[in-house]
């Protein structure tokens, strides 16, 4: 195989979190591509940390364009990272079971990494979270689920693009910022409260994200 260089790596910094685990998840991911980067994230309202885990390679890997690309994937999570390269092939040969002939968990999500992984030339790289590397602090805030994420839209409060997020209640009026981080929406007769991730300014008409695309 040709060497690879730098040019052509395509880089995926993925992580996942949840809250309660199971509850409330969200995934993240950091794309580099010959000097430019992409930023993902996305959540689901009663999940696992390891299926976030998971979604956030998946969601990774689906957003390459090409059909066939050189990748490296950087995980802090030691599941995803053994489960690709040590216990998949075996879940595969014993029909999706594992060694106590039991279904495998989340064999779902491990179907559609599996299928996604083999279109292309992967490199999978493990990580220690927290450890102060950059690439995955960013994945870990993108995952960070306090926020609804992706193309989610609840009681008015819709992500955009480019890294704004649209507050405006449906008479476009700016609702409530309480505290610094804490924002509250009348929605209908409920009145819901969001904390925001640290980096978020609050301005009149919108939040917007600073140092970010």
């Amino acid at each position: 195989m040709e060497a690879v260089t730098l040019s052509q790596l395509i880089e995926l910094f993925t992580d996942g979190a949840c809250k309660g685990n199971p509850g409330k998840g969200g995934w993240g991911v950091l794309l580099r591509y010959n000097g430019h980067e992409k930023r993902l994230y996305g959540g689901e309202v009663h999940t696992t940390n390891n299926r976030m885990e998971l979604m956030a390679v998946i969601q990774g890997l689906g957003a390459l364009k090409r059909e066939v690309c050189e990748v490296r994937v950087v995980s802090d999570s030691t599941y995803v990272l053994k489960g690709i390269s040590e216990w998949l092939p075996q879940w595969k040969k014993r029909g999706w079971k594992t060694a106590a002939r039991k279904p495998v968990l989340n064999a779902d999500l491990w179907m559609q990494l599996d299928e996604l992984a083999a279109r292309h030339t992967v490199e999978w790289k493990w990580v220690k979270g927290h450890s102060g590397h950059s690439e995955n602090e960013i994945a870990d805030e993108l995952a960070d689920p306090v926020l609804p994420a992706g193309d989610t839209c609840l009681f008015g409060v819709c992500p955009g693009a480019g890294g704004f997020v649209d507050l405006r209640d449906r008479d476009q009026r700016v609702v409530k910022l309480l505290g610094r981080h804490r924002l509250e929406f009348d929605a209908g007769e409920q009145r819901v409260v969001f904390r925001l991730r640290p980096g978020w300014q609050f301005g009149r008409k919108l939040i917007r994200q600073a140092g970010r695309d």
